[in-house]
């Protein structure tokens, strides 16, 4: 059995990321590890190290954060170098483009699941990473059909918790493509680092 840690930048955000982990692969246990901040670089090195004091069975620990208007490239060398000093297992870093609300709009299924009265939720027309502010959208798509502020912390997980992977389909969003890419290789235990 895989155990896999997550840490991401808030309770909402490491739910989902776990959640999203246990539909891909079916015999894991996912350890929840959200910090409290806007950032996950903040004392990263000691929350990694600390996961893997108290879970030394860890397989990798992922972590999560939201691009929103920064750099990919800038972003990813700002949590390796943050990481630097840790030595004591596998990290894999996971960027949601834009943010992880993103993810949610490639997953119309899981939003009419978890929310029928929303149906039909609108199909993406392209790629969901390239919307500007997709908590913005799906604010806008819960008010003007539920008269209802989407609510990050109660909402999104609420959709993870629907969604139903499916290994054949190309989700809409290449970030969280690229996700279930690299949770997939895990079970092949050759992650796509």
């Amino acid at each position: 059995m895989i155990k896999i840690g997550v840490i991401a930048v808030n309770v909402c955000d490491t739910e989902t990321v776990a959640c999203l982990i246990q539909k891909v692969l079916r015999n894991v246990v996912v350890i929840k590890m959200p910090t409290r901040g806007k950032s996950v670089v903040s004392n990263i090195n000691h929350r990694v190290a600390q996961a893997y004091s108290n879970h030394p069975d860890l397989s990798i620990i992922i972590i999560v954060e939201d691009l929103e208007s920064a750099d990919c490239r800038q972003k990813v060398d700002q949590i390796q170098r943050s990481l630097q000093q840790v030595s004591a297992g596998k990290v894999m870093i996971q960027i949601a483009i834009k943010m992880i609300e993103a993810w949610y709009l490639a997953l119309p299924e899981a939003i009419e699941i978890a929310f029928p009265n929303l149906r039909p939720f609108p199909l993406p027309k392209t790629l969901t990473d390239t919307i500007r502010n997709p908590k913005s959208e799906l604010n806008k798509l819960f008010y003007n059909k539920l008269k209802l502020k989407y609510s990050e912390p109660l909402h999104g997980p609420q959709i993870a918790s629907r969604f139903i992977y499916n290994p054949q389909k190309q989700y809409m969003n290449q970030s969280l493509m690229r996700f279930f890419a690299k949770i997939t290789a895990l079970q092949n235990q050759t992650p796509a680092i």
